[in-house]
């Protein structure tokens, strides 16, 4: 039916309902007794009825049509919406467990550190084995080739590092003290890398030279100068980064600010000075009682201890990071896990002018 027929079809009821309602009002006026007969059919009764079954005809094939496809179409909804929930909850799922296992793993991980890690109270010097895997784990990352670290003590010293696409080579202490054979390599490695115009990194958790009769026989302090001289001329740039002890002479063979590296960063664990406050305090306490002893004096030992403590104090202080940086002896202290990172900006710094090495290191006393 068209829009028309529809009118007329509401006109009809409209007046059908009027019918009705007048019909109504009529009866009311009527005894009671007459409420009680059943009333004739009318005329407008059965208008009513068929306007109500046309309409009905009219209306109800479209609308089922239409609710039937809302319905199919809120039905498909749902399952795709379904479906997609189902999808994100097992993938969700899925993260969750590999969460856990990489969780576990770095516990497990994390936990072997632990019982590496030892740092002496002292000379602020790490544990040789956590000192090494502190060092692989700074430096060995993706985008990064294989790192074979170099250390002072081992055989394996010729190889180069890249580090964020730059060559490298990498000096660093893992024993603590530096021994004849560390120092003659290190001279090596030096020489090798001005050979091939590649830039320095200096490592240091080191206490300095080792001292001593037979060490000093043995030509430590030839060994160490050879190291002095091939750091001190070397003409490659020279980065330093103190990751823990960095004391005395050790300071200066591992280019320390004296030398003047490029850059030169602390971690928040490093120590710094001439010699640990213990030794410092221990020297101190030598020469006062030698000094005694020479005046034909007796030496207050316990009188003594007060001025110790003040200087271990004092040197303990002074020793830290903070104050180390307070002082501009160092760039920065950084975040060891920027270590990185830092290295990488400053390599890219460098890279800006153009450098070479030298083979001018004098006489190396063999």
């Amino acid at each position: 039916m068209t829009n028309t027929k529809m009118t007329r079809k509401l006109i009809s009821l409209i007046l059908a309902e009027l019918f009705l309602f007048s019909s109504v009002l009529s009866a009311a006026e009527l005894p009671s007794s007459s409420l009680l007969r059943p009333r004739p059919m009318t005329a407008g009764d059965g208008a009513f009825k068929g306007i109500q079954k046309e309409l009905a005809e009219f209306s109800s094939p479209d609308e089922t049509a239409r609710d039937g496809g809302r319905r199919r179409q809120e039905e498909e909804r749902r399952k795709v919406h379904s479906k997609k929930l189902n999808r994100t909850i097992a993938e969700l799922q899925k993260e969750v467990l590999d969460l856990k296992e990489r969780n576990a793993g770095l516990r497990k991980e994390n936990a072997k550190y632990r019982r590496l890690a030892y740092r002496d109270s002292v000379t602020g010097l790490w544990n040789r084995h956590y000192y090494n895997a502190l060092i692989k784990r700074m430096l060995q990352q993706e985008d990064a080739l294989p790192v074979s670290i170099l250390h002072i003590d081992l055989d394996h010293f010729k190889k180069i590092n890249d580090l964020h696409g730059h060559p490298i080579g990498i000096l660093a202490n893992a024993q603590g003290v530096l021994f004849s054979q560390e120092a003659q390599k290190a001279t090596q490695f030096v020489q090798l890398a001005n050979q091939t115009d590649t830039p320095l990194l200096f490592l240091h958790n080191t206490t300095g030279y080792m001292v001593g009769k037979e060490y000093e026989q043995g030509g430590i302090i030839k060994h160490g100068a050879m190291m002095i001289n091939a750091i001190s001329n070397s003409t490659v740039p020279h980065l330093s980064v103190i990751m823990g002890a960095s004391y005395g002479a050790g300071n200066y063979g591992m280019n320390g600010r004296a030398f003047d590296p490029r850059f030169l960063f602390t971690w928040p664990s490093a120590k710094s000075a001439v010699m640990g406050p213990a030794q410092l305090a221990g020297v101190l306490e030598i020469v006062a009682q030698q000094s005694a002893e020479s005046k034909g004096q007796e030496f207050d030992a316990e009188g003594f201890k007060g001025i110790k403590e003040i200087v271990e104090a004092q040197i303990e202080e002074q020793s830290l990071a903070h104050f180390l940086s307070g002082m501009l002896y160092d760039d920065g202290v950084i975040d060891p896990r920027d270590t990185r990172t830092v290295l990488g900006i400053c390599l890219s710094v460098i890279d800006n002018a153009p450098f070479e090495g030298t083979d001018r290191f004098g006489v190396f006393r063999m």
